[in-house]
């Protein structure tokens, strides 16, 4: 009997093999599915295609002699697009500000004008330059032949961009979105004036405050194949140089990218200036003439050397907004340059060089790329012959802590990030209405937006005059995108709608609760845009007179809303407008992909009763406000949140909350836009002794509880949907 069992299991597990088999068979058939094509392997210091100028091939790179220390001197001018003077002022040398007669004068145009004279005058002079946003403007106001000798520097490999985006980007503060546009602004413009043999595989980041994974993974995704880096920890950096490890090959993601993710990372020795007392712009023509200040010079580029592991030496030759006489520098260079090829020293070769070559001589000295298909093959051996780094460099620290430009100029940020969203949606929109000349109207707003990135403007860094420049030419730039927004609408909608509704208009000011629409119109149309690839429930907030009122969806069904008071700290804040509105109606809606959705509200005028909604007091030990899906419960003597539940799952997680600042420094180092220095004592609680102030809102679908910590925090909870929103 066993025996037979054991034969009628055999052929039903068979028959259901078999089964199976066709099946898949027939699926396969039918439909056959492609197998994922794997990304080609990035070719790391390899030349690109069969041309043979510019950064698409290593042989336009300046000779080196073997056995002997080669020092590639990169000439190149530190300059800021704004920082204490404006982008504009920047760029003229213009503005009388306090910094106006100073070395940070700027005249980014004479600094550009001069220097090409001089790349003119000798073939083997080099100069890199990264601020593409500054390149853009030059380039539109040279003439012909100017352009003409231009693209031969490049050609030759004597004129080299660096980085390529619009400006040298923030690391820590700024977005992906942002990061990646402001880059392909730059890719833009170089592959559309200067050709491909001009775009850069050569990531330039020694001004900021610190180095991100996140920012440099964006570098290896675009095909980079080299970082240099200027600030990094004081304590990282000494034991860098004692261990000789100042290079090395950074695995920015190594878990999503593997070995892809692998940049040629170079830590610069000492900043982006040149060696301390060979600023030549300060010194005069004959400098390198003295024996002396040539002996010296050797010398600390052979002090420098012993740092490094291969036969070659990085040394910036610049300064902040150097080369406006860019004769000084290369005359002196020219001098220091023949004096040791003619001199009895055979141990050491100066060069003009830039960036690019000097990571490719150095990759050839140690082997990393002995054929194309290898990546960095120093990586899989043991001990490496270069180490490998896997996570930030960030916070820097010197004697401070560098963290706070992390939270400098909030406002200023949040203006970014704003603007930001709005040149997603503004270009997604512009582009499924096919307006017609509507790029470069939102090209504006990738202009400005691509400033921002800037390590002196997202950070809060710069001068409250700066700061108000900034602003007011986003702000400028992001009503341009909002016309072309509105105007997409329209399309969207059609005519017969178009005619009903007029033309579109936003709402700037409702992170204070203001909109004129909303406030003094009866009936209109909120209309909702979602650039996200996935759907979005969020609540919908705007001040309204107290009344009643009706909120419809595309359906002509009614959306459940309510109506809530401004809380008082809104109320309060002086650039609100005078007679604004004291309530707001709130609903819930879902926003699928990529979409527009609208809702009418309409006003009941003929309904007298205002539906208030109900407040309390806290009166027990808790306060709890729920709904279906989740319960909040808060302290009533602090107002802070306590414990969260979910109702489905039957899960309670206890919270403990507080709302604390720090006192700054009343030591000699303050605390400053950059730095954060905070006393001696612990952070103090911003709550106050006495009881808060606390009031809780409850409605048919949303609850809401706010509190008043002080005049500054007035905190905010709704427990909507699934979600528990806060905001203060």
């Amino acid at each position: 009997m066993r025996m037979y069992l054991k034969c009628a299991l055999q052929w039903v597990l068979a028959i259901v093999l078999i089964q199976v088999v066709v099946y898949f068979w027939i699926v396969n058939k039918k439909s056959p599915q492609p197998r994922r094509a794997e990304a080609p392997p990035h070719p790391y210091f390899a030349s690109i295609g069969n041309r043979t100028e510019g950064t698409c091939s290593y042989d336009t790179c300046p000779k080196v002699k073997k056995g002997v220390l080669n020092v590639h001197l990169v000439p190149h001018s530190h300059i800021d697009v704004g920082w204490l003077k404006s982008v504009d002022e920047y760029y003229t040398g213009q503005g009388d500000g306090d910094y106006g007669n100073t070395l940070y004068a700027g005249c980014v145009r004479c600094i550009l004008n001069n220097t090409l004279q001089e790349l003119m005058k000798n073939p083997s002079r080099t100069f890199i330059f990264a601020e593409m946003k500054y390149f853009a403007r030059f380039w539109h106001e040279s003439s012909a032949s100017e352009r003409n000798k231009i693209r031969q520097l490049i050609k030759e490999r004597r004129l080299e961009i660096v980085n390529g985006g619009w400006v040298m980007s923030d690391a820590g503060v700024t977005l992906y979105n942002d990061i990646i546009d402001q880059h392909t602004l730059g890719f833009d413009f170089i592959r559309e004036t200067l050709g491909p043999c001009a775009q850069t595989r050569t990531g330039w980041h020694v001004d900021q405050f610190g180095h991100s994974s996140e920012h440099a993974s964006i570098f290896a995704q675009m095909g980079y194949d080299s970082l240099f880096i200027g600030r990094i920890s004081d304590f990282d950096k000494e034991k860098r140089k004692q261990e000789k490890k100042l290079e090395m090959v950074w695995l920015t993601s190594e878990k999503n990218l593997g070995v892809r993710s692998a940049l040629f990372t170079h830590v610069t020795f000492d900043g982006y200036y040149a060696p301390n007392g060979y600023v030549l712009e300060n010194l005069n023509e004959n400098a390198f003439k003295s024996p002396s200040t040539l002996r010296n010079f050797i010398i600390t580029l052979q002090n420098r050397a012993s740092n490094f592991k291969t036969k070659h030496l990085l040394v910036p030759m610049g300064s902040d907004f150097g080369y406006r006489r860019p004769d000084l520098w290369f005359t002196n260079m020219d001098e220091a340059i023949q004096q040791v090829k003619n001199g009895k020293r055979k141990d050491i070769n100066l060069i003009y060089s830039t960036p690019s070559c000097y990571a490719y001589y150095v990759n050839q000295e140690m082997k990393l790329h002995q054929k194309q298909q290898d990546y960095f093959p120093s990586i899989k051996r043991e001990p490496p012959l270069f180490p490998t780094k896997k996570d930030d460099f960030l916070p820097y620290i010197t004697d401070v802590v560098w963290a706070g430009f992390y939270t400098t100029r909030g406002g200023l940020k949040r203006h970014i990030w704003q603007a930001g969203q709005i040149l997603q949606s503004c270009k997604q929109l512009s582009i499924f209405s096919a307006l017609p000349e509507a790029f470069q109207r939102v090209n504006v707003l990738r202009d400005a937006m691509a400033v921002m990135q800037h390590h002196d403007a997202i950070t809060g860094t710069q001068k409250k005059a700066v700061l108000a420049s900034y602003n007011s030419v986003l702000s400028s730039a992001t009503e341009n995108c909002e016309e072309v927004m509105a105007e997409a609408y329209e399309k969207l909608w059609g005519k017969e709608v178009k005619g009903k509704l007029g033309t579109p208009q936003f709402c700037p000011s409702l992170n204070i609760s203001s909109c004129e629409v909303s406030e003094e119109s009866d009936d209109f149309l909120v209309t909702l845009y979602n650039p996200l690839s996935w759907s979005v429930s969020l609540p919908v907030r705007f001040p309204l007179e107290p009344g009643t009122y009706f909120v419809y969806d595309k359906d002509r069904k009614l959306v459940p809303h309510q109506m809530l008071p401004v809380p008082e700290g809104i109320v309060d804040i002086p650039e609100r407008p005078t007679g604004s509105a004291p309530t707001e109606l709130t609903f819930l809606t879902s926003l699928p992909p990529l979409s527009v959705t609208s809702y009418i509200v309409k006003s009941d005028q003929e309904e007298g009763a205002v539906h208030e909604p109900h407040l309390s007091a806290a009166q027990d030990k808790e306060i709890v406000i729920e709904n279906e899906h989740l319960a909040l419960t808060f302290n009533s003597h602090t107002g802070l949140l306590v414990s969260m539940s979910n109702k489905a799952s039957h899960i309670k997680m206890a919270i403990s909350q507080d709302f604390a600042a720090y006192a700054s420094s009343m030591n000699q180092r303050n605390e400053g836009a950059y730095v954060f220095v905070p006393g001696t004592d612990p952070a103090k609680p911003v709550r106050q002794n006495r009881p808060v102030v606390i009031k809780v809102i409850k409605r048919d679908f949303l609850m809401s509880h706010h509190h008043i910590l002080s005049p500054q925090c007035v905190i905010q909870a709704w427990a909507a949907s699934v979600q528990s929103l806060r905001s203060w």
